[in-house]
């Protein structure tokens, strides 16, 4: 399955200087994600080499200035915003790498490293707060939360969720809800799971069964969550209902593995494919999808990332180890890529 050799990207939102990486020699797999971070502006890769990379996009981004080795292949990467931020990378060995990436690069060596899992840690999900939590995902059916905090020395699990029957692919996060903070998960065993993470719970508030989900987004409102399955099913979802309802779907004909949802309005919605497309979908009607344009990256997507803004901007990630910015300005019909 392509999604076994994704890899992740952090971009600073707030920098205009974005930088094609796609010919770096020593990027050697594509990615998988795409999220904030600090100042200066930086890229962090993931890679099935064992490295996670640190790239100045301010420079031509041929070579990284900083190479760290977690010595096993990198699934997902995250990064926890503040003043002394840090880098979290998912391995194939099961272990999670803590990196500090505050300023000081002369340190290659992980902060912490993380234990517990016994096979792949195919999802990272930071949540900011005081305290900071992680939360991790695994194909040995686990999800498991870690304490982070300042000065903390404890680098084993302190909570597992374990109602999945098989591999857990992806986790996203509601916050405030009904003043409940829930943790959704996704995995090969076609169930939605949601979790009550600030609770003492260890299982599942809800589950919802829907195909081999491989992605997951959740909306501003809070009130829902939309899932992506291998069988190429799009689907959304109430989440305000006692019983999670199933709102609408649309089979877009290959796997999804990456939902990105622009909070404007109106709404729209993205959706990354395995036949390498990207196509941006009308939510104004409650009872369809309605398909606007279809970009073709040329490649199967790995990752998508939508930022707000005026004007809003899009990137994808594939297996050809390229990402390309798509022009999803309001009235826009372009469908070439602007970078």
């Amino acid at each position: 399955k392509p999604i076994d050799s994704l890899d992740c990207l952090l971009f600073n939102f707030n920098s205009s200087n974005w930088d094609h990486i796609g010919d770096s020699t020593t990027l050697s797999s594509p990615t998988v994600s795409i999220c904030p971070s600090p100042k200066p502006p930086y890229l962090v890769s993931g890679s099935l080499d064992g490295t996670v990379r640190l790239w100045d996009l301010n420079s031509n981004c041929k070579t990284a200035i900083k190479v760290f080795d977690h010595k096993s292949s990198v699934h997902p990467v995250e990064v926890l915003q503040g003043s002394t931020p840090r880098l979290f990378s998912g391995s194939e060995s099961g272990t999670i790498c803590e990196w500090d990436i505050s300023g000081n690069l002369n340190n290659s060596k992980p902060i912490h490293t993380f234990s517990g899992h016994e096979y792949v840690v195919h999802a990272l999900k930071l949540i900011p707060g005081n305290p900071p939590l992680l939360f991790s995902g695994s194909w040995d059916n686990t999800i498991k939360q870690w304490n982070i905090s300042d000065g903390n020395t404890n680098t084993t699990a302190i909570r597992t969720f374990s109602d999945h029957k098989d591999q857990v692919e992806a986790l996203a996060v509601v916050q405030g809800q009904n003043n409940v903070n829930l943790l959704f998960s996704s995995s090969e065993d076609t169930i939605s799971s949601e979790f009550d993470y600030n609770s003492t719970m260890s299982h599942a508030v809800r589950n919802t069964s829907t195909g081999y989900l491989l992605s997951l987004a959740t909306f501003n409102d809070k009130t829902r969550l939309f899932t992506g399955s291998y069988e190429g099913n799009l689907t959304e979802w109430d989440l305000s209902t006692p019983n999670v309802t199933m709102i609408r779907t649309f089979n877009t004909t290959s796997p999804v593995y990456g939902i990105a949802v622009l909070n404007e309005n109106p709404p729209r919605l993205f959706t990354g494919n395995e036949n390498g497309l990207v196509k941006e979908w009308d939510m104004t009607d409650s009872s369809k999808f309605t398909l606007l344009r279809t970009f073709n990256h040329g490649s199967a997507i790995n990752g998508l990332l939508v930022m707000a803004g005026l004007p809003p901007r899009l990137f994808s990630a594939a297996d050809n180890v390229v990402i390309k910015e798509w022009d999803i300005s309001q009235g826009s019909t372009n469908v070439e890529a602007i970078l």
